[in-house]
């Protein structure tokens, strides 16, 4: 099975809760979703693009979209930084970090870098350092 998750919510109930002042500007209404294809299903970004289409005509606001077994498929409202379902909320960016989707100017962590990129990176520091001395 390959698998799509969302997190979307009511478009009007959203729009409400911003009218009356009860959300700030970066916090939208959103519950997580998961749909479910035949592993026949390709993953791409335009499908992504699609169904969030679909999720908007059917009068939801998308926060985000991303395939569970390639997190790096994915599609990303960054300026909603707060995600409430009305009752509770979470911070938009750490739910998402802990499927591996990050922030394009956040770093991986060092368990997730290529080693040959981390030691490129370690050869360049330490010719810095030379350089300075």
């Amino acid at each position: 099975m390959i698998t799509i998750n969302v997190i979307a919510g009511d478009k009007e109930k959203d729009e409400f809760m911003h009218m009356f002042d009860l959300f700030e500007p970066f916090k939208h209404l959103g519950e997580a979703l998961s749909i479910e294809y035949a592993d026949t299903h390709v993953p791409t970004i335009e499908k992504l693009a699609k169904l969030k289409k679909v999720f908007e005509e059917g009068n939801y606001i998308v926060s985000s979209l991303w395939y569970a077994q390639k997190p790096e498929i994915h599609i990303v409202n960054w300026d909603t930084k707060v995600i409430s379902n009305g009752t509770g909320w979470c911070m938009h960016h750490d739910y998402l970090k802990q499927f591996g989707i990050l922030k394009p100017t956040e770093k991986k962590p060092i368990s997730e870098f290529d080693e040959q990129v981390a030691l490129e990176e370690f050869k360049d520091a330490h010719n810095k350092d030379k350089d300075n001395e």
